[in-house]
């Protein structure tokens, strides 16, 4: 990667989504019952937020290619989703059917469940965190599809109309009626499309009237001033709403606060070895988010007698699924490559 390349990098963002993997790891296996209340509630309060971090920074880094309606650009955007949807499914289910016909363990995974995991990314038996997955890839067609036929006041049209919209069939329970009775596979997926959508259109307003840039000029302040918004939010009494986990106005309000903070924290300051190393331990979130189930599945089946609390256990899970996305990372196949980063 070349200087120019890296100067336009921000560290912060960065290791936000390192700290979110890892986050996603505490929401599916960390039993908080273990722990003093008080030493885990920054975790515990966070791994809420890291789905809809992981989607106001992915459309925040992709709105000016939707912007330049460049379709080659947005064909490449595509490969990029459906690679990794496409091969996490094959090889859960192909690992999964190994020790079910070796083991005898039980997996329960048959054609019927890779199906699903194609489908919607969520099958029970498989990898259901690939909804997220899902969920990118819908929300990226209906962007790209404005965007090839619309000009750039009626998208602004489009998009206050879908964020009215969305809250609408959210604060009504409307969506949640639609999906809540819904199969597993299904009503996730599906059900949170709605929700998922204002996420995508904060992300993509603030690149493009380039807010983070903006607030740098008054770093320091904004940074203190977003830590006691985010604390204040966890006082305001948010309306309750039936969603499928990422619906309402707190969680795109506390994300904000995190991802402003994220932004503005100097990095660009430190020398650039230090720079490469921030590079180097956050480089493989999407493969850690998208093999962690695997890896918590294999450990369960062949070392069983680690006795580790939760926390200590996604420590452990986290650190090879880093390793094994390096090990992959070293095959240089595309296919690989961009099923891990």
């Amino acid at each position: 990667m070349n200087k120019s390349s890296l100067d336009r990098i921000n560290y912060g963002l960065s290791l936000l989504k390192m700290l979110m993997a890892f986050e996603v790891l505490l929401s599916h296996f960390a039993s908080w019952k273990e722990y003093d209340p008080r030493l885990v509630w920054p975790f515990r309060q966070l791994n809420s937020l890291a789905v809809p971090c992981f989607l106001i920074i992915s459309f925040y880094l992709t709105a000016h290619s939707f912007r330049k309606r460049d379709n080659e650009k947005t064909i490449d955007r595509f490969k990029r989703l459906l690679i990794p949807q496409i091969f996490w499914a094959f090889i859960y289910y192909i690992i999964y059917a190994a020790i079910d016909l070796t083991l005898h363990k039980g997996l329960h995974s048959g054609i019927s469940d890779l199906f699903l995991q194609l489908l919607t990314g969520h099958s029970r038996y498989l990898n259901p965190s690939m909804w997220y997955q899902f969920d990118l890839i819908i929300v990226t067609l209906l962007f790209s599809i404005l965007f090839h036929y619309l000009d750039d006041r009626k998208i602004d049209i489009i998009f206050i109309f879908l964020l009215v919209v969305s809250y609408f069939l959210q604060f009504s329970g409307i969506n949640h009626s639609i999906f809540h009775e819904m199969e597993f596979e299904f009503k996730y997926p599906f059900g949170r499309i709605v929700e998922t959508i204002p996420y995508a259109i904060i992300g993509y307003y603030l690149r493009c009237f380039d807010i983070f840039n903006k607030l740098k000029k008054y770093r320091y302040f904004i940074m203190i001033a977003a830590v006691v918004l985010f604390l204040g939010g966890f006082f305001v009494p948010w309306p309750e709403i039936d969603d499928f986990g990422y619906g309402g106005l707190a969680k795109p309000y506390l994300s904000l606060c995190i991802i402003i903070f994220a932004f503005l924290v100097p990095f660009e300051y430190l020398n650039q070895k230090t720079k490469n190393t921030i590079l180097k331990i956050s480089d493989y979130t999407l493969g850690i988010y998208c093999i962690h189930r695997l890896i918590n599945t294999l450990l369960q089946v062949f070392l069983p007698f680690i006795a580790l609390r939760s926390i200590e256990r996604c420590v452990l899970i986290y650190i090879l699924s880093y390793f094994i996305c390096f090990l992959l990372d070293q095959i240089k196949n595309p296919i690989i490559q961009k099923s891990i980063k």
